[in-house]
């Protein structure tokens, strides 16, 4: 398994490991966005941890909310 990381990744690394468990032994890029803001306007998802994961040229998605729940591809 490869995988290359983009971004800075959260401090709390529960998304990140999620991600790699669920990755298993493919490939992957992932890039990591920082988490929106709390205040932020609500179309933003506040308090929301997005990572983009590529995978044979396919992009997907996962989150975390700020409840902690994890939603993977």
């Amino acid at each position: 398994m490869s995988v290359t990381l983009y971004g800075v990744p959260d401090p709390d690394p529960a998304l990140l490991d999620a991600v790699t468990e669920w990755l298993g032994d493919r490939d992957a890029t992932i890039l990591c966005h920082q988490r929106t803001p709390i205040d932020a306007r609500p179309c933003q998802y506040p308090g929301r941890l997005r990572y983009e994961l590529v995978i044979n040229g396919t992009a997907y998605a996962a989150y975390q909310e700020r409840t902690g729940k994890i939603t993977l591809p």
